[in-house]
């Protein structure tokens, strides 16, 4: 090789050197760009889903926070009143606190935020009234309902916010700490909405908790549970049965599908022990559909709880926007309805679209009960003054991993109902239930 061969090989080693760490270079910076911008991708990510998380809270603090102060409006019972005192003030300090977190700019924003102080701050000056022997005046009262009226609407416009659709609140960080929609809603709650000094949706007790059900009865296997199943839904207009499914959530169930009359898909689950039916979920329920009348409903709803094998009479229905009644039915021994052994139904206009049993199957025993020391007509003196009484009956209801037997008085109270429960026994109050706009409530008695 002569000199200018080797010049030339050495120049070339030299640019390839150069070349493979300019290559190198490059990669190491276009990964350690990637590795940045994914960085801030999954810091945005996690500050979104901080903001949801406290969003969703506030929107069901301010939802209990209302129903809280409704009910507190009509306690009359010190022991509830103290109980529902301090469900406010832990309700108003999480609105407060889930508020403070959001990251938007907004006048309404912060009178909502000084809302929910006043009202953590007023309810625990009742608090220290009551432990120092005093009472809630009539004066404290309206207070109360100013509060309660503050807090419905503060909650409607939640409420419409969340059914808006979805929303990213990283965005306000860009826009100046306003969000559309969410800064919309609550600029709509104007200034007479904080000048201040709905909770029956699905039937009293429907969303009682439920423990660990163990059926008394023999295992079965899926074939015999498959056809008892077969046989007591056939008559409903079911047909085209098969098995899906073992499950074991509270309850162990065998699972089956089914189609009804109209073609809709049917789940139906039935014990394995008993094979009593225990859920029935139905496809392509009609929005906004015509529904049958109450009565009628009613009427269809015992009639298959009763083929089914459950012994009940309707308590509650209520009506949906989506085309639906859903009816509550219970046991009733003598003229006690038993609140604890509830089996709901519900109906839309092509007939029994849901069912459900869990409360029955992992309560219901005999009851029997003395004859009582009080009466109803007694216990009305010691409901909150203004409370106008349209029916009264006499129930058990469940509380606390225990039976309570009340008298449940039906109420109004500025236009709105309640349901209140005073202890047969004692008298005093052992629950409080509002009823919410746009339901319809019936009772056996």
């Amino acid at each position: 090789m002569n000199k200018l061969s080797k010049v030339l090989a050495i120049i070339l080693s030299v640019v390839t050197v150069v070349c493979v760490a300019v290559i190198i270079k490059l990669a190491s910076d276009n990964q350690k760009l990637s590795q940045e911008n994914g960085g801030m991708r999954c810091y945005e990510t996690e500050l979104e889903n901080m903001y949801q998380k406290a969003y969703y809270e506030l929107i069901d603090s301010v939802k209990n926070l209302d129903a809280s102060l409704n009910k507190l409006t009509v306690a009359n019972d010190k022991v509830t009143q103290q109980t529902l005192l301090s469900d406010i003030v832990g309700q108003a300090d999480t609105a407060k606190s889930d508020l403070s977190s959001l990251p938007l700019e907004n006048e309404t924003l912060v009178k909502s935020l000084t809302f929910t102080n006043k009202v953590s701050d007023y309810c625990k000056s009742l608090q220290k009234k009551i432990i120092s022997g005093g009472n809630i005046t009539a004066t404290d009262r309206s207070n109360i309902e100013g509060l309660a009226e503050t807090s419905a609407a503060l909650n409607d416009a939640l409420q419409t916010m969340s059914e808006n659709g979805d929303c990213k609140f990283t965005d306000c960080l860009k826009n100046n700490g306003r969000l559309e929609g969410i800064s919309d809603g609550f600029d709509e709650l104007n200034e007479n909405s904080f000048a201040y000094p709905e909770l029956i949706y699905d039937g009293p007790f429907s969303d009682a908790k439920q423990k660990d059900i163990e059926i008394d009865a023999p295992a079965m296997t899926k074939e015999d549970v498959l056809a008892k199943v077969e046989k007591q839904l056939s008559s409903f207009g079911l047909k085209n049965f098969e098995f899906v499914n073992e499950a074991d959530n509270k309850l162990e169930v065998y699972g089956f599908s089914a189609t009804d009359a109209n073609g809709r898909d049917v789940y139906i689950q039935a014990t394995k022990n008993g094979g009593y039916l225990s859920m029935i979920t139905t496809s392509g329920i009609s929005e906004n559909a015509k529904t049958s009348d109450s009565e009628e409903a009613q009427k269809k709803a015992e009639e298959f709880a009763r083929a089914l094998g459950y012994d009940v009479k309707p308590v509650w229905v209520s009506k949906s926007g989506e085309g639906c009644i859903y009816v509550n039915l219970a046991p009733v021994v003598g003229d006690v309805i038993i609140y604890p052994d509830l089996v709901k139904v519900s109906l839309d206009q092509n007939g029994i679209c849901g069912f459900e049993s869990f409360n029955y199957l992992a309560n219901h025993k005999i009851r029997k009960f003395d004859k009582m020391r009080r009466n109803s007509e007694e216990g009305k003196q010691y409901l909150a003054e203004g409370l106008v009484v349209n029916n009264v009956n006499t129930v058990l209801i469940p509380k606390n991993n225990k039976e309570i037997l009340c008298f449940e008085y039906d109420c109004e109270y500025n236009g709105s109902q309640y349901f209140v429960f005073l202890n047969a026994d004692t008298f005093a109050e052992e629950d409080i239930f509002k009823v919410i706009k746009g339901t319809e409530g019936y009772t056996v008695m």
